[in-house]
């Protein structure tokens, strides 16, 4: 029996041996190319896993390898990126040389094409166009409070890069808490981006409306049905149903 079963284990032991002899490591690039005919040259400004934020510069045609991911599992090149985002890249953005023209957010698999088999390597590759520069920049975008309140409210609110402010406001009044530079959509995308309302309110930090011993912070990304955007000014309608 004892001889059975060290007959066995000799042979689990060569099958995993033998196993683990077949099964190759494969090297990745991640690879950056600008083809932007009209917003030439771009920087682009991306971090790798906890890495320190970089930024280069590329002219048009030009690529640049930003990270690698060694030594991969496999025995040929295969889609190891299958998540939403990247896992080796943290952030990536681009931005035209005049910084009037900007890119989303670019670490998400959909921007990313590849891995195509290059030199024994699998490369993924990203290639912004002009299109992929979807955001202009909007200087003095106006942030404005509406009170439909029939009582007076405190409005405490940052604008980014401002100082806090706090203002009273009574029944049906309104006011103008400040004007902000901000990177917006087209206005085309209004009524069919669910992002285009976000985007406006970027230029904002923070705002708590206060009610008597009721208050309510303000999410920026959760609390859009308070806010009407426009193509120059954003309102901010504070009534009863704010607090519930």
């Amino acid at each position: 029996m004892k001889h059975t079963l060290y007959i066995l284990t000799c042979l689990l032991s060569f099958m995993f041996y033998m196993t683990s002899c077949d099964t190759k490591e494969q090297d990745y690039v991640y690879s950056i190319t600008n083809l932007c005919d009209e917003y030439s040259p771009i920087s682009i400004t991306y971090v790798v896993l906890d890495d320190t934020a970089k930024t280069i510069t590329l002219n048009y045609g030009e690529s640049f390898d930003i990270a690698e991911r060694l030594e991969v599992p496999g025995n040929d090149i295969w889609n190891i990126e299958t998540s939403k985002a990247l896992y080796k890249i943290k952030t990536v953005s681009a931005i035209s040389k005049d910084s009037c023209h900007i890119s989303e957010e670019l670490a998400y698999r959909k921007f990313w094409t590849g891995p195509d088999k290059k030199e024994s390597k699998g490369y993924y590759n990203l290639i912004i166009s002009d299109t992929l520069l979807s955001l202009y920049k909007q200087s003095g975008y106006a942030y404005i409070v509406n009170n439909f309140i029939s009582d007076t409210i405190i409005v405490v609110s940052t604008l980014r890069d401002q100082h806090r402010r706090a203002d009273t406001l009574s029944a049906n009044q309104k006011i103008l808490i400040g004007t902000n530079d901000i990177y917006s959509y087209q206005e085309e995308y209004a009524n069919i981006l669910p992002k285009y309302k976000t985007q406006k309110l970027t230029g904002i930090n923070s705002i708590t409306i206060w009610y008597k011993e009721n208050f309510k912070n303000i999410n920026l990304n959760k609390d859009t049905a308070f806010f009407t955007t426009g193509k120059d000014s954003c309102y901010l309608n504070v009534t009863s149903n704010i607090f519930y």
